[in-house]
């Protein structure tokens, strides 16, 4: 089944990466600079599952998320990428994964369709 992210929703998923990406690089604690921006939006507790998720998109693509500058208005590819994966519109990107993660990818989805049927 393929569910729909609200704009909302899907800012918060942009901001949050590309705030998780910033953290990474700049070597800061990635769970509580997350929790900080999710916060702001009432989803400071999904800090450890959002940091899962990027870790596990990392892992299972062999490769660094690259993720636009928090002032852009536009998304990267992978940002892109990322929602459609969330959203369930990239089924077949989750078979590119490693494949020992695929099954943890896709556990992640289900986790976070749980969570945003919860919201409504």
């Amino acid at each position: 089944m393929r569910f729909a992210f609200s704009p909302t929703a899907v800012w918060t998923v942009i901001d949050s990466a590309r705030h998780w990406r910033i953290a990474r690089d700049a070597g800061d604690p990635v769970q509580p600079s997350l929790y900080r921006r999710l916060e702001r939006f009432g989803a400071g507790l999904l800090a450890p599952v959002f940091d899962s998720v990027m870790t596990l998109f990392e892992a299972g693509f062999r490769r660094r998320f690259r993720a636009g500058s928090p002032l852009e208005i536009g998304f990267s590819r992978d940002e892109r990428h990322l929602v459609a994966l969330l959203e369930g519109a990239r089924t077949d990107a989750i078979e590119r994964f490693e494949p020992s993660l695929a099954s943890a990818m896709r556990i992640a989805r289900s986790e976070e369709h749980t969570s945003e049927l919860q919201s409504h």
